[in-house]
């Protein structure tokens, strides 16, 4: 046997001789050998390492705790102890001990419907709702301290089986589900009793390829700070199906078994021909979910319908663009100049009333309403929060399974538990922390008020699995091109 220096290997009559054989005799033999014995400890074992030379490489020979026999080769000079680790070769090994059997998918439950998921941070576990029924539940790791796995309401926003992650090393990410564009994503990984990841929400590898395959783009993945569960809820200002459903149907003359037969049939011929009326783009997104969010005007919104109105009523207030010029400043002068009050071109609460009524537009909107289908914008309108002090809170909605003769969806709402405050003018923090969705939930529907013109149009619109989620914080930085609306949960919410 001969090692060549220059091309780093070992010869060829080498290769053929060194058989498993040669090299369980290579390995007695160096342990037998006292001059080739090194006083260093063998794995943690107690028993004495063997080590042969050649060269620039050294070879180890010994035993682990569980008395296998074990060779490290290792290059003196470049090698380090960490790559050392990663070659070394078991080359005679005892029977292996027979791996835990991996966590097996079992679904109990509807089979179609709306699906979403629910992460509880505290239990470390995930929980998957079809149709508002919790069907399969499993451990989870979340994000570690400085890591920590945000709290809010995301959505599925891609997927790939295979992904490796372009901020840790590397890292492989099997089967994928990301839920933001800043690297939190669902996947399979190792899963201790603890959070353990980067920000990540690590699944066993079992349970995360059939998550995978069970799910689509657009599923809302919840991450809470308890353990929230949707239930069962209804108020006026839900919003109702409208369709095939108000068709009028002639049924005389047939029995009561008939007459449902005929009803049913009617209107999914109706459905079909309400359809077929509809171009065919807006066709293939009626078949996508709503998603509708419901939260404070911000000041961008309030000046750009000063400006508007200001140009209605003839004051050249400029593109309503939102920024308060001297064009807008020079308008709201004049309207002042013409109401009687003193010129000062601010725009205060008293000022805002005065205009809106002199418009004809009722109250100042102090909320607004977006709506998205597939990631896109594709309508927004003003809604009314009374007692725009309080908070709002963060609240999720959404509906079950609406078949085609259905003439009212069923809602389910949760609360999230966040670390929301509200401080006062005195500095005195009050926590708003109820997670009863019951109640919660009621009291801000209560509050808020929508215009027919809105409630028809969204009607009109309204599919299965379509959700509404009510902030305090608008649309948030996550939310852009490519996401449904995004809410983090836990913000202040600070009354200005």
């Amino acid at each position: 046997m001969y090692f060549d220096r220059e091309k780093g290997r070992l010869g060829a009559l080498a290769t053929t001789i060194l058989t498993a054989a040669s090299v369980l005799a290579l390995a007695g033999a160096a342990n037998a050998a006292s001059d080739l014995t090194s006083p260093k400890k063998n794995l943690g074992t107690g028993k004495p390492a063997a080590i042969k030379a050649s060269g620039n490489k050294f070879w180890i020979f010994g035993r682990n705790r569980n008395d296998r026999l074990v060779i490290r080769h290792r290059n003196r000079r470049t090698e380090t102890k960490k790559q050392t680790r990663r070659r070394t070769r078991r080359v005679v090994s005892s029977t292996p001990a027979t791996p835990a059997k991996p966590p097996q998918w079992q679904v109990d439950g509807p089979t179609s419907g709306p699906i979403h998921i629910v992460v509880s941070l505290p239990d470390q576990k995930a929980s998957i709702f079809r149709n508002g029924v919790r069907v399969v539940e499993t451990k989870v790791s979340t994000g570690k301290p400085g890591h920590r796995t945000p709290a809010g309401i995301f959505s599925i926003l891609e997927k790939n089986r295979v992904h490796y992650s372009n901020l840790y090393d590397n890292a492989p990410m099997p089967f994928m589900q990301r839920i933001t564009w800043g690297g939190v994503a669902l996947h399979a990984g190792v899963v201790p009793n603890y959070p353990a990841s980067h920000g990540c929400i690590r699944m066993p590898k079992q349970f995360a390829r059939e998550l995978f395959s069970y799910t689509r783009r657009g599923a809302h993945v919840i991450v809470s700070n308890s353990d929230a569960t949707p239930v069962p809820f209804s108020h006026p200002l839900l919003f109702q199906p409208v369709g095939p459903a108000t068709t009028k149907i002639e049924v005389k003359g047939k029995g009561e078994a008939e007459r449902a037969i005929f009803v049913r049939a009617a209107l999914h011929e109706a459905d079909l021909e309400r359809k077929a009326e509809m171009p065919a783009a807006e066709r293939e997104l009626a078949q996508y979910p709503l998603r509708i969010l419901i939260t404070r005007r911000t000041k961008l919104q309030y000046r750009r319908d000063i400006q508007a109105m200001l140009n209605e009523l003839g004051y050249e207030a400029g593109t309503p663009d939102g920024r308060y010029g001297r064009k807008t400043i020079s308008a709201v002068k004049k309207f002042q100049e013409d109401i009687g009050v003193r010129k000062t071109g601010v725009i205060d609460e008293s000022l805002v009333d005065r205009l809106y009524k002199v418009a004809g537009k009722g109250r100042a909107a102090s909320g607004h309403l977006f709506v998205r289908r597939k990631f896109k914008d594709i309508y927004d309108a003003p809604v009314v929060i009374r007692d725009p002090e309080r908070p709002l809170g963060n609240h999720f909605l959404t509906t079950l399974e609406i078949d085609n003769d259905d003439t009212k969806a069923r809602w389910l709402a949760m609360t999230l538990r966040s670390r929301v405050q509200i401080t006062s003018a005195d500095d005195n923090a009050v926590p708003a922390i109820s997670i009863d969705p019951t109640l919660e939930v009621r009291r801000t529907l209560d509050r808020i008020e929508i215009s027919p013109e809105v409630r028809k149009k969204i009607d009109s619109m309204l599919t299965s699995g379509s959700s509404i989620v009510i902030t305090d914080h608008g649309k948030g930085r996550m939310t852009g091109l490519g996401t449904d609306f995004i809410v983090l949960a836990n913000k202040r919410y600070k009354p200005q």
